[in-house]
């Protein structure tokens, strides 16, 4: 009977750990489905999506298009609400007086974390509230100008990770964290820098969801809303042009029921304000 027991047991734990390992299997196979916010390898001779202040140009570096920003000035895009993504470019340092801030999570121009980059060190710092910088954590390296160098940072919520050539160099985490916000170069005086193949990827899944006209006001300025008080699926808003629009399917679809105002006004004469 002993026996018996322990070759059940030995085959309950070989199955339990048969069905791990398959469940192991499975969901390693199934990957992270990545998206890319953004990429430019500037070969059309462009950064035309780029927001480029005096200093910053397209150069044709011995056949390859790269972005070259010299001087205190910045180059800026992407959208102030991407929140957990990874900003990837190549970067290289012209001379060793060169220095640039990587910006990222940038927040109307004002609250952002940036990544110095020189030729005697690396670190990373914080901007918030405007026109307060912090220091967070920096790193006693050394790099070469002239030379391409592979600059990665990504978020995750609060932690920051930052490698360069793919290896991990600096990895904070912020108790008040930037949870979102744009991306920027910001080149400093006297100095010149090179980029190329920008690319900004998340992991998190992008809404699909699309805007859809249902008949509503046309401006969308709704200043009264009324419900039926035996019907709730009559429903009525008042609009500063459009007068009033009412729907009898709980707000799915809407129509204009202006009969009876005669009052109208505008520059066009046709707008009827309630």
């Amino acid at each position: 009977m002993i026996l018996m027991r322990i070759v059940r047991k030995v085959k309950r734990t070989a199955l339990l750990l048969l069905y791990l390992l398959i469940a192991l299997f499975f969901f390693s196979s199934i990957g992270v489905t990545q998206t890319v916010l953004f990429q430019d390898d500037f070969e059309d001779g462009n950064a035309s999506d780029w927001i480029l202040e005096s200093g910053w140009q397209v150069e044709d570096e011995g056949g390859n298009f790269v972005l070259s920003g010299s001087g205190h000035s910045f180059a800026k895009t992407g959208d102030k609400l991407w929140r957990n993504y990874r900003f990837k470019m190549k970067l290289k340092l012209i001379d060793n007086n060169s220095s640039v801030y990587v910006n990222y999570r940038v927040y109307d121009d004002c609250e952002r974390y940036f990544i110095n980059f020189y030729s005697e060190g690396l670190s990373l710092s914080k901007t918030a509230p405007c026109g307060t910088h912090t220091e967070l954590v920096s790193v006693n390296v050394s790099y070469d100008s002239n030379k391409w160098y592979t600059i990665e940072v990504a978020g995750e919520e609060g932690t920051i990770k930052v490698y360069v050539d793919n290896i991990l160099k600096i990895d904070y985490t912020d108790n008040d964290p930037l949870y979102a916000g744009s991306i920027s170069f910001e080149t400093h005086d006297n100095s010149h820098v090179h980029f190329d193949d920008v690319v900004v990827i998340t992991d998190e899944s992008i809404s699909e969801t699309k805007w859809v006209s249902t008949g509503g006001p046309l401006g969308g300025l709704g200043y009264d809303v009324r419900i039926h008080p035996t019907n709730k699926n009559i429903m009525f808003v008042t609009d500063n042009d459009a007068g009033v629009v009412r729907s009898d399917n709980a707000g799915e679809t809407w129509y204009q029921t202006n009969s009876g105002i005669s009052v109208k006004g505008g520059p066009t004469g046709d707008t009827i304000n309630i």
